[in-house]
């Protein structure tokens, strides 16, 4: 599930983060070093206009990593979708290389949390159907919290967004 009618960074005019992996983007003032990045999914393109804000009123810069349908996740095969794995290893990878010392991570967690499963060669995928494993994912969580937290970065996650069966953004307050 992605989050219904999120706009990538692209689309919102932000500019391309330079030396990132493509759909990288940064926020803030002209010249002012990124001090946080965010790393998600499509909950995180639904929340860009406040980081926007946020950073061009504090005068701080951030780097903003998105890519809908793909939570923050390293070593896991989300959705047999090469893509996604392979952006997220590239992100992390860059964000280890990146002097900024906040990281936070948002992601639509509840669906996959269950579904992330140890394979039989070990390797761990997300699997619909199938055996269910949480424990699987925290274990993936911690252990890339770890390593982040290994290299001095502080690390927020975001979550869990509450859902809603209607467009919330659609209601009239009449």
């Amino acid at each position: 599930m992605q989050f219904d009618k999120a706009i990538s960074g692209k689309k919102q005019g932000l500019a391309d983060a330079q030396g990132w992996p493509a759909e990288t983007f940064i926020v803030g003032q002209q010249g002012s070093p990124p001090d946080t990045i965010v790393w998600g999914d499509s909950y995180t393109e639904a929340m860009i206009p406040g980081f926007v804000s946020y950073h061009r009123a504090t005068g701080r810069g951030a780097i903003i990593a998105s890519r809908p349908g793909c939570q923050p996740l390293i070593g896991i095969s989300l959705y047999q979708d090469k893509g996604c794995e392979l952006h997220n290893a590239e992100i992390f990878t860059a964000i280890l290389q990146h002097s900024a010392k906040r990281v936070i991570l948002i992601g639509f967690w509840s669906a996959v949390a269950k579904g992330i499963v140890r394979n039989s060669d070990g390797s761990v995928a997300y699997r619909e159907h199938g055996q269910k494993d949480g424990p699987v994912f925290e274990a993936a969580l911690r252990s890339m919290i770890g390593k982040l937290t290994e290299r001095g970065k502080d690390v927020v996650i975001v979550g869990p967004i509450p859902l809603q069966k209607f467009a919330a953004a659609r209601v009239d307050a009449g």
